[in-house]
């Protein structure tokens, strides 16, 4: 009997973690979208959320099985990527730090 507890118990952890998966990568995702919507002098630094959160929510939806969200988040993965490098936080392939323009 304290087999099938301890069975219960580790499914529910591991349940835990999944769905901790999917609010972190939320949480990113909206701390992206803020970001950028302000226009401040961080703004861009709300691709990096995003980036961050498609990598969550593909580890979330690999584990669910859900494929559909797989496919959206490579494709959203492809757009953060983008934006970064838009914005200049990317470059020749690194992180890099972004210039003030020129006056």
């Amino acid at each position: 009997m304290m087999i099938f507890f301890d069975a219960i118990d580790l499914a529910m952890t591991q349940m835990t973690a999944v769905l901790m998966l999917e609010w972190v990568g939320a949480a990113l995702g909206l701390s992206g979208a803020f970001l950028l919507a302000t226009h401040s002098k961080h703004s861009s630094y709300g691709w990096v959320f995003f980036l961050a959160s498609n990598f969550v929510l593909i580890a979330w939806a690999s584990k669910m099985g859900a494929i559909g969200l797989l496919v959206l988040q490579a494709g959203f993965t492809v757009t953060s990527l983008i934006g970064l490098k838009r914005s200049g936080l990317i470059g020749n392939g690194c992180l890099r730090k972004k210039e003030p323009p020129a006056s």
